[in-house]
């Protein structure tokens, strides 16, 4: 009887320890967060706060990467703007030209919030010239004052929000070259040694 016991003793213990290692992360706080924790940055604060109490922080505290961040989802977008630069030129298919024009359409919006730092930060310059004639003159430069301090935090807020689009938009390319990387491998090695590599591009493994 005890010899019985032992084998459903070691199950149960694996049974557990495979829902541990199963255990899901917790959803992605961008995917919920609003206007206002996207402006302000507000919604890594729990897993930062998690952190300061709890540290050291293990790796299932980490949230799980938005679905558009995934490698699966970027390698189906890849495949399919790859698709549309072969069927618009046939002849001379280009993956410099499809990687700039994607980048260029997708974030085509950072353009303009550089140009507003831009002209935030001349407007602090000329601002900061009157407020100082206004010291001289003995005027009211309240106005002065403040249009410092609102295009400071235009800079403030646009420098944050730039880095974060570009540095995400950065991890989808860092993907693409990857696969690129792998691909070329296997036109190098021949296709007897496909099946090698095909668990790598099809595993569920989310690349860093």
């Amino acid at each position: 009887m005890a010899q019985d016991g032992n084998p459903q003793e070691e199950n149960g213990s694996k049974e557990h320890t495979s829902g541990a290692t199963m255990k899901e992360r917790p959803q992605n706080p961008l995917k919920t967060a609003s206007l206002v924790s996207r402006m302000l940055f507000m919604w890594p604060y729990p897993l930062l706060k998690l952190g300061m109490t709890r540290p050291p922080l293990e790796e299932l505290d980490l949230p799980a990467i938005c679905d558009v961040d995934t490698s699966s989802a970027n390698r189906l977008y890849f495949e399919r703007i790859w698709e549309e630069e072969q069927r618009l030129h046939p002849n001379n298919p280009s993956l410099h030209r499809v990687i700039l024009k994607d980048f260029f359409k997708s974030i085509w919006f950072v353009q303009p919030l550089y140009m507003m730092a831009a002209a935030a930060k001349v407007a602090q310059a000329v601002s900061l010239g009157l407020l100082i004639q206004s010291f001289e003159d003995g005027t009211d430069g309240i106005i002065w004052a403040s249009v410092i301090v609102c295009a400071g935090l235009i800079i403030l807020f646009e420098h944050h929000h730039v880095f974060f689009i570009t540095w995400r938009k950065g991890y989808v390319l860092l993907q693409a070259s990857i696969y690129n990387r792998l691909f070329s491998f296997l036109f190098v090695l021949g296709r007897s040694n496909l099946s090698v590599f095909s668990f790598i591009i099809e595993c569920k493994y989310e690349l860093p």
